[in-house]
């Protein structure tokens, strides 16, 4: 676990997976929990040394940020009037500065997916590495795309069935989450990268890691899942 002050006003610890497993809390209380998260959040601030100076401030407030590897939690400390103003120049400004590092524009990623398509339906062949560059910022960070329902997935495996894209399907907390198998190593162009780039006409890309899914989430189908539900249903 590491903190980093941003000013006298708001800190930010980063805490890892293995970080929330020692002190009992997982990935699904941060969303559902809240008595146990309050009870987690202000014990952060005694393990980082800074609980008098929040405890005498008017209000406290603290904000989730999910990362690859866990979350990055910012306290803050500031008078209700004051609260607006400030997260919009502190906490806004990072998720912009996180949000630049990923992409080279501020498109949305399906915006950036039809970008793609313009671009290839206008130019043709010819587009070949405009394209290449365009599918590099179009693609997500994370390998791991949650379904809101079965079946959302199952619209999907129906078209990308014979694409040779491998994963484990997981359900955890009544959604549907695929994990991508060797997702670093898809090359652009091919039916495989393509066919991620589609999921996202279907599910979200999803911070939830691979170790946080085989606790916590139940394993449907391994390897071949879009293939099998592409085929049986």
């Amino acid at each position: 676990m590491e903190m980093e002050r941003i000013n006298e006003n708001l800190i930010k610890v980063i805490i890892d997976v293995e970080d929330l497993e020692e002190r009992g809390i997982n990935f699904l209380d941060l969303i559902s929990d809240q008595a146990s998260v309050e009870k987690f959040f202000y014990s952060i601030l005694t393990e980082v040394g800074v609980e008098q100076q929040f405890y005498d401030s008017e209000t406290i407030t603290f904000q989730v940020i999910p990362s690859n590897n866990g979350i990055e939690l910012y306290i803050s400390r500031a008078s209700f009037d004051e609260m607006e103003n400030f997260w919009d120049t502190e906490i806004f400004k990072r998720l912009r500065e996180r949000k630049a590092e990923n992409s080279s524009a501020s498109m949305t990623p399906r915006e950036r997916i039809e970008q793609i398509r313009k671009s290839m339906l206008e130019n043709g062949n010819d587009s070949d590495s405009e394209t290449d560059e365009l599918d590099e910022d179009a693609f997500y960070s994370y390998p791991v795309v949650c379904f809101e329902t079965l079946d959302d997935f199952i619209q999907f495996a129906r078209l990308a069935k014979d694409y040779g894209l491998e994963g484990d399907l997981y359900e955890m907390n009544g959604r549907y989450f695929f994990h991508i198998y060797h997702f670093e190593d898809l090359v652009p162009g091919t039916e495989p990268y393509f066919s991620v780039l589609k999921m996202l006409d279907y599910g979200e890309a999803h911070p939830a890691t691979l170790a946080i899914l085989e606790e916590y989430g139940d394993l449907i189908r391994s390897v071949d899942s879009i293939y099998y539900f592409g085929t049986h249903f």
